[in-house]
């Protein structure tokens, strides 16, 4: 357990008591261990004050909030209010009301994100004393909250991209419930590729006993917990439930044409672009009453409806369809992405690309696709060699000769230059 200490974050908060639903932000201080109770310590809180914590951003340990918030020095004064006997102060309310009409779209979605340290490096210690996970990700995935019923926790595995990790199929032989989204051939043509919801629930005993934690367990958060292999849910329900819910969505009906196709939600790199995508009455149907966690690397989120309807109100909504929006919405994701894989990989090629401010990069990069585009390359590869073979002869995208002058020092030689533009018009070649 991490040590009792002061966090702080920014929460978006509605009193539900008033006709129009006013909005506040604040910033709030809690007395706790994690970002997990501090979220649940601070909506009791506000619950009691009669609002409702909508979300929350930011959070951190008061070290850390200090560290990248030095200037905010009403929120520093507040973390040095909070210790055991007074545990949670909140600032002053700001009435967003009126600046919130977008936002107040999406308040049926709660949204907690944060980051999650790995486990220092354990190497020197006998096997028998090592932690099998970080405190701070423990919390998140398997705490049962004050005063509720046990909490269940479900892992929804891609078998695919496990086993390119693992090397090979393993799923078969695992000491938890383990059990596949697909039914009748599917599940045994596609056996190794297909999604699976694993029972990851902690046996009773095992979050203070680290020897009867199942291996599963152990063995994911060693190998797999940082490899985007699946998503988490948190639940009441019991795995038939989970199951019953989740396996409705492996496919689902275009809004444009009205074909059915194969939705690959368990997927960690595009679910929470999905899902912040998503309308009012399709949250409802795609998260019911349960929790997603979607852990990629080191950063976390997790998405519940934020006041979930009951069984029987979900079945008076239309299925949910994969509406033009959320195609875009993954279209757009992509296109950051690659943007980001860009960007990194021309600092990595010249480091003075560095020390350019922001705006001068976003011109830069956006004049490389854009004339990747119009010459035509559609591989992403070859957007990048042909960039990289661009500023090595001095060439500047954005027609800055300043860039170019500042560029010009970290040229490679022209051999690997020629080579580079011979790859990129082989490529090109390839592409028609």
């Amino acid at each position: 357990m991490n040590k009792l200490d002061a966090w702080v974050g920014r929460c978006h908060i509605v009193n539900q008591g008033t006709d129009n639903h006013q909005s506040y932000n604040a910033t709030a201080a809690v007395f706790c261990t994690s970002a997990v109770l501090y979220q649940n310590i601070l909506r009791e809180h506000i619950r009691r004050q009669g609002y409702e914590l909508m979300s929350v951003t930011d959070v951190l340990p008061f070290s850390e909030w200090v560290r990248l918030h030095a200037e905010e020095k009403d929120s520093i004064k507040l973390a040095r209010l909070v210790n055991q006997w007074d545990i949670v102060k909140v600032g002053s309310l700001i009435d967003v009301t009126e600046n919130l009409d977008a936002q107040s779209e999406t308040d049926y979605l709660t949204t907690l994100e944060h980051e999650v340290s790995p486990l220092p490096d354990q190497s020197d210690i006998p096997f028998w004393d090592k932690e099998w996970i970080a405190p701070e990700l423990k919390e998140i995935l398997f705490s049962k909250p004050d005063n509720e019923e046990q909490f269940k926790t479900y892992f929804i595995v891609d078998a695919g991209l496990r086993k390119n990790i693992t090397k090979v199929y393993d799923l078969d032989d695992v000491d938890v419930p383990i059990r596949c989204l697909y039914t009748g051939d599917a599940a045994s043509e596609q056996e190794q590729v297909a999604p699976y919801i694993v029972d990851m629930t902690l046996p009773e005993g095992a979050w203070d006993e680290k020897d009867i934690v199942p291996d599963f367990h152990k063995d994911f958060f060693d190998k797999h917990w940082n490899k985007d292999t699946g998503i988490f849910i948190r639940t009441q329900s019991n795995i038939d439930t989970v199951w019953e819910h989740f396996r409705k969505f492996t496919r689902v009906q275009m809004e444009d044409d009205g074909r059915w196709v194969v939705f690959r939600f368990f997927d960690p790199r595009t679910i929470s672009t999905f899902v912040e995508a998503l309308e009012r009455d399709d949250v409802h149907k795609f998260l019911g009453q349960h929790s997603l966690i979607n852990l990629r690397q080191l950063n976390l989120k997790v998405f519940r409806a934020t006041t979930p309807l009951e069984e029987a109100q979900r079945r008076t909504l239309p299925a949910l369809q994969m509406k033009e929006k959320y195609v875009a919405a993954f279209a757009k994701s992509r296109k950051y992405k690659f943007r980001e894989r860009l960007q990194h990989f021309i600092s990595g090629e010249l480091p003075r690309f560095k020390e350019l401010t922001p705006d001068r990069q976003d011109v830069i990069l956006k004049a490389i696709l854009e004339q990747s585009i119009k010459h035509g390359i559609k591989i992403e590869r070859a957007v990048a060699q042909f960039t990289l073979a661009s500023i090595l002869f001095g060439q500047d995208p954005a027609n800055d000769p300043k860039l170019e002058q500042t560029l010009r020092s970290d040229m490679h030689q022209l051999d690997k230059t020629t080579a580079l533009l011979h790859e990129v018009r082989s490529r090109l070649s390839s592409t028609h």
